[in-house]
């Protein structure tokens, strides 16, 4: 095939096919694109408009409430101290956690490691008070008050104002910041 054959054929004949063809993929990849989320939209309108096989389900029925789901760093008795004081009392069970990381990484660093879990009963200078050892405890003291000050509505300044007038660490700023960014990061989004 001469040269000029192969550039003919190429020009005139393989390039706009390919043109045409990579316009229809296109063409293609958009309209699957555009019908996806009708799909999904239709497919969860007919959830929840029919019902289970039960017969049940009801769209004016409230969803059950999601369970805690367990941060790492927690184990699951542990967890469900968090969750017992905080269903008790109205309390995030994630902020308390929350604390608890802050203060001594969950019982892995200084106090924690004798038990005060919290930093609960444990000043900066004189004795730490034996009755606030063990989470449970720390938790016990902590979850009333937590619930108390926040009133079901937990905020960054809300969080300001306990440690200055309730947990009273050294620097109250700096320790509500801290505690904040933990709970941001452990609490689950949604």
């Amino acid at each position: 095939m001469s040269f000029t054959k192969c550039y003919i054929t190429i020009c005139f004949i393989l390039i706009p096919l390919f043109i045409i063809a990579s316009h229809d993929v296109k063409r293609l990849l958009d309209a699957h694109e555009k019908a996806r989320p009708q799909v999904a939209v239709k497919f969860m309108q007919r959830q929840l408009t029919e019902p289970d096989r039960a017969g049940q389900r009801d769209e004016t029925a409230p969803a059950p409430p999601l369970p805690y789901v367990r941060p790492n760093f927690v184990s699951k008795s542990d967890w469900k101290v968090f969750v017992s004081y905080g269903e008790k009392y109205g309390a995030d069970p994630y902020l308390l956690a929350a604390i608890s990381l802050h203060e001594t990484h969950h019982g892995r660093l200084g106090a924690g490691r004798q038990g005060y879990f919290m930093g609960v009963g444990v000043p900066t200078h004189g004795k730490r008070l034996r009755a606030y050892r063990g989470l449970e405890n720390q938790v016990a003291w902590a979850a009333p008050r937590l619930a108390k000050h926040m009133n079901g509505d937990i905020t960054y300044q809300k969080l300001r104002s306990f440690a200055r007038n309730v947990w009273r660490p050294d620097n109250p700023d700096l320790w509500a910041a801290g505690v904040w960014n933990w709970y941001c990061r452990i609490k689950p989004k949604g």
